[in-house]
C-alpha cells in the first residue's frame, strides 16, 4: 500500500489505491537516442560548412522540432498511468497531445493476467506490459494492457492479490509468454 493517501478523479467513496505508477523511465531512452543523433548531424554541419545562415537556420530548426519532440515524449511519459485500487483496474495511456486510451475493469471481471517482458534491455532492467483478460458481457473477453511498466512480476501479484482479496474473484495467473 502507498505510504500516503491517493486520489484520483472520478475515485468511488470507498475505493482506496492500492498502487499506481507510470512507464519504465528507460522508455525515454529512445527520445535521447534521437536528440543525441540530430545534434551529431547538426555538429557535423558546423563543421563542414562553419557558422553561416544556412547552418543557424538548420539549428533553429533542429532545436525547434526537439525541444517539441521532447515536449511530446515527456508528456506522453507523465500522463500514462496505471491504478490498481479496491474496486477496479485503470489504464490511462496517452499517445499524443491530442490522443488517449483510458481502459478499467472491475476486480470481479478479472479472468487472467499475464507479464510479457521481451528483449534484452527489457530483461535486463526489469520492465514489460502487464495483459488483463476480462470477461464482459457475452461470450467476448476484453485486454488491457499496461505498457512498459517496472516490476511486472511484482505488479502481476498486486493485481491478483487485490482481485481475490477484494472481489473475491478466482484469478489465473500465466507464467509464459503472452500471445500477440
Amino acid at each position: 500500500m502507498p505510504d500516503k493517501i491517493i486520489t484520483f478523479e472520478g475515485q468511488k467513496p470507498k475505493e482506496k489505491v492500492v498502487d499506481f505508477g507510470r512507464k519504465h523511465p528507460l522508455v525515454m531512452g529512445k527520445m535521447g537516442l534521437i536528440i543525441l543523433a540530430v545534434a551529431l548531424v547538426i555538429f557535423g554541419f558546423f563543421l563542414k560548412l562553419g557558422f553561416s545562415s544556412v547552418t543557424s537556420y538548420i539549428t533553429i530548426v533542429a532545436g525547434t522540432i526537439g525541444v517539441i519532440y521532447f515536449l511530446r515524449c515527456w508528456f506522453i511519459y507523465s500522463h500514462s498511468i496505471y491504478i490498481i485500487s479496491t474496486d477496479r483496474v485503470i489504464s490511462m495511456d496517452q499517445r499524443g497531445f491530442f490522443s488517449r486510451r483510458v481502459s478499467e475493469s472491475t476486480l470481479d471481471k478479472i479472468v487472467n493476467v499475464t507479464q510479457d517482458v521481451r528483449g534484452f534491455v527489457r530483461t535486463i532492467f526489469n520492465f514489460g506490459d502487464i495483459v488483463i483478460q476480462t470477461s464482459c458481457s457475452g461470450n467476448e473477453n476484453s485486454i488491457i494492457k499496461l505498457v512498459d511498466v517496472p516490476n511486472p512480476n511484482e505488479i502481476q501479484k498486486k493485481i491478483t492479490h487485490t482481485a481475490s482479496e477484494y472481489a473475491g474473484a478466482e484469478v489465473e495467473i500465466d507464467l509464459g509468454k503472452s500471445q500477440r
